[in-house]
């Protein structure tokens, strides 16, 4: 009896275990997500010259959006940044939306 009792307590404990790697991998997979949509979105920034609509499609388009912009309206060379973000519902690590954010700077007319 007390055997059942044990694995039932172990089983109920690993479960949390699970749940909460499994909601490690996926903040880390949306954040790798997040890093990949911000870098494209830069490099088209770059071109534009201004976060256009072909931009914010995109971005939306990826699930992402945009949370702040820093900067007006750049000119070639000027400095533009902006924040982009993403939500998720976790399952264990806490019980409200987690807000995933990457802020990037890029040079605007400035194409590697």
């Amino acid at each position: 009896m007390a055997s059942n009792i044990g694995l039932l307590l172990s089983l109920f404990f690993a479960v949390q275990v699970v749940a909460y790697v499994g909601d490690l991998t996926t903040v880390q997979i949306l954040y790798s997500n997040l890093e990949s949509v911000s870098i494209t979105a830069s490099h088209m920034i770059s071109i534009d010259g201004d976060m256009s609509d072909r931009v914010l499609d995109y971005i939306k388009k990826n699930g992402a959006y945009v949370v702040t912009l820093f900067g007006g309206s750049p000119r070639i060379g000027d400095l533009f940044s902006f924040q982009l973000g993403m939500d998720y519902k976790p399952v264990i690590i806490s019980s409200s939306t987690m807000t995933l954010t990457v802020t990037r700077s890029i040079v605007v007319g400035y194409i590697n």
